[in-house]
């Protein structure tokens, strides 16, 4: 099929309205936030066309919302678990959704239990677009590895454990309630960047599996998009996918995080390292977590998160029109 000169990347702003897997509460709130500070509108550039695929504020409205948030069952129990997996696997269905109607997808959240749902619909939509023997890629910037299980969480928070279900690593467990659709990405195509608060699991989990993996302090006196391009194209993987956990980034440029660490990463940093990244590799969704409006410096993270979705956009509709103009 020929695609129309004048078609546009469609782009999937995706709302995830959970905190219920973090420890501090409030970033259920975080798309929300990112809404009427008018994001989708900040966004409309030539060559795109950006909308919510979910209201943030309907979903507040409704279950496990608003109301569900207000009066937190403990972490680690069934109650709050259940809020979780409810909104795990709402944002899988609808990640799935807009990847096999060819939109770019933009996940917002929310604590970054998200990625277990971002991860499973985006390998869900691919197989089915792409083929069943896709190799999907993940770069996640963050303070955090974020792969405990649950024998190992210090926390039992769900946040930090996505990627323990999205790589496969606790098959007798299935905290998320995604079952074997939950695993979508292979501990060798795992890559972080910016790590810097690292529970002893997890460092024995990323040395066992041999994931590649940059702390802050490996990054020192390196150039971070180098180092991350050099090591992706080394990489065997097809299509991928970011998560950035805004914590990633040095609280200077990220206030409003529940778990904030010192000499993180700088905002200038982490846009050129995307700016060569989205140059390079087939990106297809972008994932943006722990938004949380309820603290101090909401507005800077706003701020940073819109300068790094803007050059993905940018660098995503220029792919697209290599597509379109290939077609």
């Amino acid at each position: 099929m020929t695609t129309p000169p004048d078609a546009l990347l469609q782009v999937a702003l995706i709302p995830y309205v959970c905190g219920a897997g973090a420890q501090t509460p409030g970033c259920e709130q975080g798309p929300l936030d990112f809404e009427l500070r008018g994001l989708a509108d900040a966004l409309q550039a030539a060559g795109r066309d950006v909308w919510w695929s979910l209201d943030p504020e309907t979903l507040l409205a409704g279950p496990y919302g608003s109301s569900a948030h207000r009066d937190l069952p403990p972490l680690g129990s069934d109650e709050r678990n259940e809020i979780v997996i409810w909104h795990v696997r709402g944002l899988a269905d609808r990640v799935e959704d807009d990847v096999r109607s060819g939109a770019f997808v933009v996940t917002l959240g929310g604590d970054h239990s998200m990625a277990a749902g971002s991860m499973t619909g985006l390998a869900r939509g691919l197989r089915k677009t792409v083929g069943a023997d896709v190799r999907l890629g993940l770069l996640w910037l963050d303070a955090h590895a974020d792969l405990n299980t649950l024998a190992t969480t210090p926390s039992k928070a769900l946040h930090g454990m996505p990627l323990s279900q999205v790589t496969g690593l606790d098959p007798d467990h299935d905290p998320f309630g995604l079952g074997h659709d939950g695993v979508a990405v292979a501990p060798s195509r795992l890559l972080y960047a910016g790590l810097r608060d690292l529970d002893a699991g997890e460092v024995d989990f990323i040395r066992a599996m041999n994931i590649r993996a940059f702390s802050m302090a490996d990054l020192a006196g390196k150039k971070l998009s180098s180092v991350v391009v050099d090591t992706m194209a080394a990489m065997d993987v097809d299509v991928w996918a970011i998560s950035l956990d805004l914590d990633g980034l040095d609280p200077d440029f990220a206030p409003a995080v529940g778990t904030p660490v010192a000499n993180g990463l700088s905002r200038d940093d982490v846009v050129e390292t995307l700016r060569a990244v989205m140059d390079r590799f087939d990106v297809r969704l972008f994932e943006v977590a722990e938004h949380n409006p309820t603290l101090k410096g909401a507005g800077v993270n706003y701020q940073s998160a819109l300068s790094v979705l803007q050059v993905v956009l940018d660098g995503a509709a220029q792919r697209f029109k290599h597509r379109s103009d290939a077609a």
